[in-house]
């Protein structure tokens, strides 16, 4: 019980934390506050710098201590294979990533829609908005759509990662080398968005709306990754040394 009161604490300090640093990087945001719509604050969310150095990384930290009661020699004699081991973590870690970004978004927005209360849910379909002036154009689209893909893209992100440090933990035998490579590939999609790996192809974008044929690309991206990571993590960890 305190593990998960602490879980939800901590939670809801790291999305109000986000949902302010959102604001605060928006140029004038108060002057122009009319334009703008929950719906595109949830879009500035997502951006790589937010999402991999700061929510990604703490979301790492928690798994990590998660992921901990695998690591004790007792516990490890109690399940009857290696694979069963290996599934609980991914099952473990799956099932955490979801419940985060499920009560993250909505703290999220509920900071928001206690913070502005007359703010719209989404405006896209007016020409006087944010999302017209981006894109020169309107599109008639409902908000919980827009949820759905912020929820969608930050889950992907979460669990493709969590199962990239598994992966490089198992190969190298060092939870330090994941992290340093971690680091380099969120540092990499800062500056060259288009091979993004870990986090760039998922996170929400205008262009989702517009080119709603990425949404299906990059979910399948997303499923083959996950689905190459859990193969790699899985035949290293039946190769694993306990002893």
């Amino acid at each position: 019980m305190v593990k998960k009161i602490k879980f939800y604490l901590l939670t809801l300090i790291i999305s109000i934390i986000s949902a302010r640093a959102v604001l605060i990087s928006i140029d004038d945001f108060e002057k122009y506050i009319s334009f703008y719509s929950l719906a595109d604050l949830l879009v500035q969310y997502c951006s790589r710098l937010l999402i991999g150095f700061f929510i990604l990384p703490i979301l790492m930290i928690m798994l990590n201590s998660l992921n901990k009661k695998y690591e004790d020699f007792n516990a490890i004699l109690s399940y009857k294979s290696r694979e069963k081991i290996y599934n609980n973590i991914v099952k473990d870690n799956i099932l955490m990533c979801f419940k985060f970004v499920f009560f993250l978004t909505i703290c999220v927005i509920a900071y928001y829609k206690l913070k502005y209360p007359n703010m719209a849910l989404i405006n896209w379909d007016s020409t006087e908005s944010y999302f017209s002036s981006l894109t020169n154009g309107t599109i008639d689209i409902g908000f919980q759509w827009i949820v759905f893909l912020f929820m969608n893209g930050l889950l992907f992100a979460s669990v493709v990662t969590s199962l990239f440090m598994i992966v490089i933990t198992e190969y190298t035998g060092s939870k330090a080398y994941a992290w340093v490579i971690f680091l380099a590939l969120m540092v990499n999609e800062m500056f060259f968005g288009k091979y993004a790996f870990l986090v760039g192809h998922a996170l929400i974008q205008y262009d989702f709306v517009i080119y709603q044929g990425l949404i299906l690309r990059y979910m399948a991206i997303g499923i083959i990754e996950i689905i190459v990571l859990y193969a790699l993590g899985k035949r290293a960890y039946l190769k694993k040394d306990f002893l």
